[in-house]
């Protein structure tokens, strides 16, 4: 037996991945939260096989910002390699030397995801939420898009690309399996919006 903790700070999701596990005989839901304390607390208390969450989560904050932080940095150092020439030779990086800008910018993310993980540490004072998530993801695609390194960009940005593409596949899992057993009312599942159905409920 396969025992399971759901994290999402999203019910809907929460229920359609819950429906989605239920239906194999292996698989024991052992138990769900809806931030992250919570799920620290679960998981230390029942000891689950799997965790599955979410990393913009309610008090997982500092997953996210963790990854920014690596994220920038190495954008950092790979702008200013590439728009330094001795350094771009070495490298054999793609020579930009309007990069200047771009690592100021980088240097920035870095700074400010620091400052957020020391503001957000126990008892946090600061919580990013989705919309300053999608504004740093924003920021790394277009350090990325600039930075002319493109096959190492692509390696840098490729955790949170998966932070995405998770999220979007729970919520479309969740959103299918709401659609075929019947769980949701049909303007539910026309809109596929969890928050706009959170707030219906």
């Amino acid at each position: 037996m396969v025992s399971v903790v759901l994290a999402d700070d999203h019910v809907v999701v929460r229920q359609g991945l819950r429906a989605l596990l239920e239906s194999d005989p292996n698989i024991v839901i052992t138990g769900e939260a809806a931030n992250g304390l919570e799920a620290v607390d679960m998981v230390t208390r029942r000891k689950p096989t799997v965790l599955i969450t979410d990393l913009m989560m309610p008090g997982l904050d500092g997953l996210a910002i963790g990854l920014m932080v690596i994220a920038a940095g190495a954008l950092t150092v790979l702008t200013y390699a590439g728009g330094h020439a001795q350094l771009a030779d070495y490298l054999q990086l793609a020579r930009n030397p309007r990069t200047s800008e771009l690592t100021i910018f980088c240097g920035a993310m870095t700074g400010a995801s620091l400052g957020f993980l020391w503001y957000n540490a126990h008892p946090a004072e600061v919580f990013m939420g989705d919309v300053g998530s999608l504004a740093l993801g924003g920021a790394i695609g277009v350090g990325t898009g600039f930075g002319l390194a493109y096959v190492i960009s692509a390696l840098i940005g490729f955790p949170l690309l998966i932070s995405v593409a998770s999220a979007v596949l729970g919520v479309g899992v969740s959103s299918l399996v709401g659609i075929i057993s019947g769980l949701w009312p049909a303007w539910r599942a026309a809109r596929l919006d969890p928050i706009e159905a959170l707030r219906a409920e």
